[in-house]
């Protein structure tokens, strides 16, 4: 940094300039009146950390972009000050020490300490300082301090030892300059670096240098020193006695009248030399004056003046040839796939030759104008096919293909209808061909249909629509997507979908600095550069931010007009009305600046917390609960442009009450206590630097708010807590046992009423049957049905007296019902019951009495009604791991039997199903075992009633099933 610090130094002391009026408002000054303790500055320092260091006749100053903190002799704080007031240089060696020389002492500042360490001379010979009047220094890479104490040796200081040695410069330069031999003041003035192991030494007398490695002097003749010039010339009324070079692209200059910075990223837009507009007409005024084209076959950059009427060639940023055009108006410059230049005028048209300039005239039919108007040819573009399309100011679109010579125009059948065209634009991959106009939007021109695509404003979707009905420009960004500049409707971005809302449209309410749109343009990096009336914006595509770019960022005073075009290695050309710029958008978008931020002072309730002279490092604070008011300044160390520096900021966690702006946060009223994050950043146009400050606060809570506190009270409140718990626990298990034995009760009592009325059902059915035999005079079927009954009946008692039934005693039962009932029935009916192999029937219990009115309805209701002889089928079997009961009878059906029982009332009516339903719901509820029914009607083929299928599915769980024995 030393290093370039003395060639800037160089360049501005022996270097001269160009006009100061162009560049001086790319200068700012400071003096006293902005908080510098001295105009005087003798020297300048930019730290590590970021903190600019002036000297001056008067004080040391740290400078942190707003703010001047001075530095003066305090004889009541020795530790805390400098030494004396008179500042002469400035260096930081590796631990981030500054070291001062002062016209009393050499001085150490220890930022992390905040203390000044001071070395003077005592008088006495015994290893002290020379002389405490230190006129330079400089520290090399070793972190030693070489010292030019005013008419002394030259001194090097060793900061571990506290050693001062003196190489012997007077000796060595009365042998190389006898004639000042003699001479009693002979001194070194300024030290610089010559090489990575040399240092130059000025003296009064004269140059010299030192070998660090070797400890030897040399004599060196002045013009030694290269003297370039820097081409930058000073304000009025500045000087450049010192200078310092910022890391981020400026210059620091320091001399009697005051402090300096210039913003040397300005100097990166540039005017192209030698293009001057020519003599404007009124009615031109509006008009861009220039348009540019970098052509693509030859390293040629042609500039159209448009109202000189001229073709500027230029080659390496020379002018080299100019060709004049003929007629008026020439507005349109063109380079075809060829290699030819077109350039289009009023009414006329012409091609020029790129590597003689040789202009020819290229004649439009008479039968192809409209009328006698002056028009002017403005646009051009070259289609896949190679065909070309000029686009006039009055007379539309005219088309020439080349392969034909034929001339055509597109006519309102294929749906264009403009007779205005701004801006045409071919896209030769995609077959399509953009014509912009400046009456009916955009047009899209497909080659595979022959046929036009139109695209307007749409007022009820402006943000999916085009932006506006008028295209002054377009553009193809890197990934092919076309972009239109609309005015004063933003840019217009091709999205693909239906109708007018194929765009995504960015204006005012998207962050666009201005919406009327002159100029687009895409650089390689997709970025996209529009020309407006305000200036220059650039649209970032990764975070669709806009930045603007005006005369502080170094564009001319002028407004960019329309013109705006992508050159060469991406360079971006646009125009005014006072000529050509140009500038690398990598070089523009450089932040200027330094995103560090620290914290410089807090202050609760009025009183400051931190040393204003030593910033905070330790990102964390911790206040009382009582204090209850709280400022904080934290500088951003950033020197260029701040009335452009946005630092929001932002709690990470929670907000408390407070506001804020850049540099300063003031608050934190009424907030609770707790942990807080606040997170600080910079930038401009709403690009932010990162990682920006982070400060941890801590707000300690009163007592009563505290951990052990509320673990006492927590404590206390649980024990009575939990007693009251454990009481109210008792009462509920107390009273839920009551609740479900009267539950139970209730449930007992319906399934004991359930079986009254299902068991006097069955012995009332099987006593007809009985008084039925004896009738008929039939004594041994009376018998043997005696006999049956008598066991069906002992095993209903049995049934009754309990919940539940092993399957087999149920289906020992249900086989002695049916057989009684086929009796009954003279053998009408045959049956079947069939148990499946993986169902053992002595291992499943389930309610009593469950089947038999099914198997009841099927038969006096199906097999009784039919003329012929039934079957009935009884199946059990598994369905996964529940227990699946199957009931089916081909008799005649639900529905004949219905319209049976209708017709005859003395019929008997069976209210067994009913009753089983009844008990299956009560068992549900006081055994939670789940069963479904579900009957089928079963048809034959000829869809005549086949039957009735009950389905039964019973849920088993393991107490359900009981092991063998």
């Amino acid at each position: 940094m030393a290093k370039t610090a003395f060639w800037v130094w160089c360049l501005f002391v022996f270097g001269t300039g160009v006009q100061a009026q162009e560049t001086s408002r790319f200068f700012r000054t400071y003096t006293e009146k902005d908080g510098l303790s001295d105009r005087r500055v003798q020297c300048i320092w930019r730290d590590r950390e970021g903190w600019l260091w002036v000297g001056t006749a008067f004080g040391l100053n740290r400078f942190d972009g707003r703010t001047f903190t001075t530095y003066l002799p305090d004889p009541d704080h020795p530790g805390r000050s400098v030494s004396h007031e008179s500042i002469f240089a400035i260096a930081e060696d590796s631990r981030q020490r500054l070291w001062i020389a002062t016209a009393n002492g050499l001085n150490c500042f220890d930022p992390k300490t905040q203390t000044f360490r001071i070395w003077k001379n005592t008088g006495r010979d015994n290893g002290s300082l020379p002389n405490s009047w230190v006129n330079h220094l400089w520290v090399d890479s070793l972190d030693r301090v070489w010292l030019a104490c005013d008419n002394r040796d030259l001194t090097c200081f060793d900061p571990p030892t506290g050693k001062f040695t003196a190489y012997p410069w007077k000796s060595y330069a009365a042998q190389a300059l006898p004639s000042t031999a003699n001479k009693e003041y002979r001194t070194i003035e300024r030290i610089e670096p010559k090489s990575a192991h040399e240092i130059w030494l000025f003296a009064n007398i004269g140059l010299f240098s030192f070998d660090l490695r070797r400890l030897e002097f040399a004599h060196h003749r002045s013009r030694e020193i290269p003297s370039p010039r820097l081409g930058v010339a000073l304000p009025e009324g500045a000087d450049a006695a010192i200078s310092f070079p910022d890391a981020h692209g400026a210059w620091w200059l320091g001399g009697a009248k005051g402090l300096w910075r210039y913003e040397g990223y300005a100097a990166r837009i540039r005017q192209l030399e030698g293009i001057r507009p020519g003599k404007v007409a009124p009615e031109e005024s509006s008009s861009p004056a220039f348009h540019m084209l970098d052509l693509r076959k030859l390293p040629l950059r042609l500039i159209l003046d448009v109202h000189a009427n001229r073709l500027i060639f230029v080659e390496n940023q020379e002018v080299i040839k100019t060709v004049s055009i003929p007629g008026r108006r020439a507005v349109m410059v063109y380079e075809d796939r060829k290699g030819m230049i077109w350039v289009g005028g009023e009414r006329q048209l012409f091609q020029v030759d790129p590597a003689t300039g040789r202009l020819s005239p290229f004649p439009v039919p008479d039968s192809l104008w409209f009328g006698r108007q002056p028009s002017t040819f403005r646009t051009m573009a070259e289609d896949s096919r190679g065909r070309y399309w000029f686009g006039n100011d009055q007379e539309g679109v005219f088309i020439y293909d080349p392969a034909t010579r034929l001339w055509s125009k597109p006519v309102e059948s294929q749906g264009f209808i403009s007779l205005a065209p701004w801006h045409m634009l071919a896209d030769p991959t995609q077959k399509r061909l953009w014509i912009g106009t400046e009456d009916y939007g955009l047009f899209l021109y497909d080659e595979t249909k022959d046929r036009f695509v139109h695209y307007e404003h749409d007022e009820t979707d402006p943000r999916h629509s085009l932006g506006a009905f008028i295209i002054p420009d377009l553009c193809l960004d890197p990934n092919g997507r076309l972009w239109a500049a609309t005015d004063p409707g933003g840019i217009s971005g091709f999205a693909g979908g239906p109708g007018n809302s194929a765009f995504d449209t960015y204006g005012l309410r998207e962050g666009l600095p201005s919406s009327r749109i002159l100029g687009i343009t895409a650089d390689p990096a997709g970025r996209l550069w529009l020309a407006t009336s305000r200036g220059l914006i650039c649209r970032d595509p990764a975070s669709r931010r806009f930045q603007l770019f005006d005369s502080e960022e170094g564009l001319p005073q002028e407004p960019p007009q329309g013109q705006i075009r992508t050159g060469r290695g991406g360079e971006i050309l646009f125009s005014t009305e006072r000529g050509v710029y140009a500038f690398h958008p990598d070089s523009v978008l450089i932040q200027p600046g330094d995103s560090r931020i620290l914290l410089s002072d807090f202050r609760v309730a009025g009183l400051s917390r931190v040393n204003p002279l030593r910033p905070l490092r330790n990102p964390g604070l911790k206040l009382s609960w009582k204090d209850n008011f709280l400022i904080l300044n934290f500088p951003q160390l950033t020197f260029s442009h701040l009335e452009k520096l946005n630092m929001p900021t932002s709690w990470l966690d929670s907000t408390p009450h407070g506001s804020w702006q850049a540099g300063r946060v003031e608050g934190l009223y009424q907030r609770a206590p707790g942990k807080y994050r606040l997170l600080i950043r910079s930038g401009r146009n709403g690009q932010w630097n990162q990682p920006g400050y982070r400060l941890n606060l801590v707000i300690a809570p009163p007592f009563w708010q505290t951990w052990w506190f509320l673990l006492l009270l927590l404590a206390g409140a649980g024990s009575i807590g939990w007693g009251m718990y454990r009481w109210r626990v008792a009462q509920i298990r107390k009273e839920e046992r009551m609740k479900a034995g009267f539950q139970r009760r209730i449930a007992e009592v319906e399934m004991s009423a359930l079986r009254a009325q299902m068991n006097p059902h069955f012995i009332f059915n099987c006593l007809n049957s009985i008084n039925r035999f004896i009738l008929v005079n039939e004594p041994d079927a009376a018998s043997d049905y005696l006999t049956k009954f008598s066991r069906l009946i002992r095993l209903i008692l049995d049934h009754s007296r309990t919940e539940r039934i092993s399957l087999d005693r149920e289906l020992d039962a249900l086989r002695l019902y049916i057989e009684l009932e086929a009796m009954r029935f003279d053998h009408k009916f045959a049956y079947e019951i069939d148990v499946a192999p993986e169902v053992v029937p002595g291992q499943i219990d389930i309610p009593p009495l469950l089947l038999q009115p099914y198997v009841e309805n099927a038969i006096w209701h199906g097999l009784m009604q039919k003329k012929t002889n039934g079957r009935l089928w009884v199946r059990v079997f598994r369905i996964g791991p529940d227990l699946g009961i199957e009931i089916q009878d081909d008799g005649v059906g639900r529905k004949a039997a219905a319209e049976l029982k209708s017709k005859s009332a003395s019929r008997q009516k069976s209210h067994g199903t009913a009753v089983t339903a009844e008990r299956l719901e009560l068992i549900r509820r006081l055994f939670g075992v789940d069963a479904q029914i579900d009957i089928t009607d079963l048809y034959d083929s000829g869809g005549a009633p086949a039957g009735t299928r009950v389905m039964i599915r019973i849920q088993t769980n393991a107490h359900d099933e009981r092991p063998s024995s």
